[in-house]
């Protein structure tokens, strides 16, 4: 009976590890499945964004990342009036590290379509995001509840409705 004990604990340490070592990066990948991977440090060298939105404790707070237009612009990801077709036709799938998965129209970004302002956080209040909410996570702007305010992100995927 030991050896079973000791062998979950080991793969339990070891799947938190992997978890862990997942977040350190975002990998977003356009409508063309042209992926980029942006780690920690690549985002901190972006121009910093800081939104103040109420947390999950009800409290405002300062949120700062980088734009997440910007972000998806920089990964090959079209937005505006020449684009707005297509843009309408798509959506982010965003996954994190726990295998929990979100949905946002790719319009509810797009300037053209929305005032909505969202970026990927990698700070709270002057402070790295505590450990079960990052080291990267969305924040957005008009949400009512925090269920699309994705903690600990891994990946962002553009996809087409066919």
């Amino acid at each position: 009976m030991k050896p079973i004990k000791i062998f979950s604990i080991v793969s339990i340490i070891i799947f938190s590890q992997q978890c862990l070592a997942q977040t350190n990066s975002v990998n977003i990948t356009n409508a063309d499945n042209k992926t980029t991977t942006f780690t920690l440090t690549d985002l901190q060298s972006f121009p910093q964004t800081t939104l103040n939105v109420a947390g999950e404790d009800g409290v405002m707070h300062n949120y700062t990342g980088v734009d997440l237009y910007a972000l998806l612009s920089k990964a090959g990801v079209a937005f505006g009036k020449e684009v707005r077709k297509q843009t309408l036709n798509s959506y982010m799938l965003i996954k994190a590290a726990d295998s929990y998965s979100v949905i946002y129209a790719l319009a509810e970004i797009d300037s053209f379509f929305s005032s909505k302002r969202m970026l990927l956080a990698v700070s709270k209040d002057d402070k790295p995001l505590p450990e079960n909410f990052g080291p990267l996570q969305i924040i957005a702007t008009g949400e009512k509840r925090h269920a699309r305010l994705i903690r600990q992100v891994t990946d962002i995927n553009i996809k087409r409705v066919e």
